[in-house]
């Protein structure tokens, strides 16, 4: 389990990255998005499906592994998994906006592409602020986007994924352009990461 001064340095980083998201995003759609992380904590798994207004919601997520390359080590290793998870009407919405197209009642294959760019840039802008802070170099996996009943996806996706974890390191996010649209950003950190993580990042909380 990451610490407390560990989650500081993370919600530092988070501020950081929402910056470079923000003008990342803008950039790419030609059009003002700012993103925001008000809060950074840690969630009991249980109060998960809670929190995105219950199993039966219909939700988009989008997963990506994210691997680092340590000084001590040869090899890349797992850092771990990042899991956004918006409302389905919330990522319809943030699509469209993005593609400058209408809300439909699905997601079209342009959309569909708009929604993981969004899992790459602000992954990217995260990651890009960490290795400002520790001396490894992170990468993200090309994302996969999934939609369901939140229900399905914590046991087909994210509780596999948990393992024995009882809490999970979320990010609430905040899409600002013509509405409001809030998400979910989880990060489950392998558990040689987090060790890894906890005597990096401590030394310069």
């Amino acid at each position: 389990m990451l610490d407390e001064d560990t989650v500081e340095v993370l919600r530092e980083v988070a501020h950081v990255g929402a910056g470079n998201a923000s003008k990342s995003l803008s950039q790419m759609t030609d059009r003002k998005i700012e993103v925001e992380f008000p809060s950074v904590k840690f969630v009991d798994i249980t109060d998960l499906p809670e929190k995105f207004g219950g199993s039966s919601s219909l939700v988009t997520t989008i997963f990506l592994d994210v691997e680092m390359e340590r000084p001590d080590k040869e090899e890349k290793s797992e850092l771990g998994k990042l899991v956004f998870i918006l409302e389905y009407e919330s990522a319809k919405n943030l699509a469209s906006y993005m593609t400058d197209s209408e809300p439909d009642m699905e997601l079209t294959s342009m959309e569909e592409s708009a929604l993981k760019e969004t899992g790459n840039i602000i992954t990217g802008s995260c990651i890009s602020a960490i290795t400002e802070y520790i001396d490894v170099k992170l990468y993200e996996e090309v994302p996969r986007l999934k939609r369901d009943f939140l229900g399905a996806i914590m046991e087909h996706f994210i509780l596999p994924i948990a393992k024995d974890k009882e809490e999970v390191l979320v990010f609430k996010t905040k899409f600002n352009f013509d509405e409001d649209v809030e998400a979910y950003f989880l990060f489950l950190f392998h558990p040689d990461a987090e060790e890894f993580l906890n005597q990096k990042l401590n030394s310069l909380a």
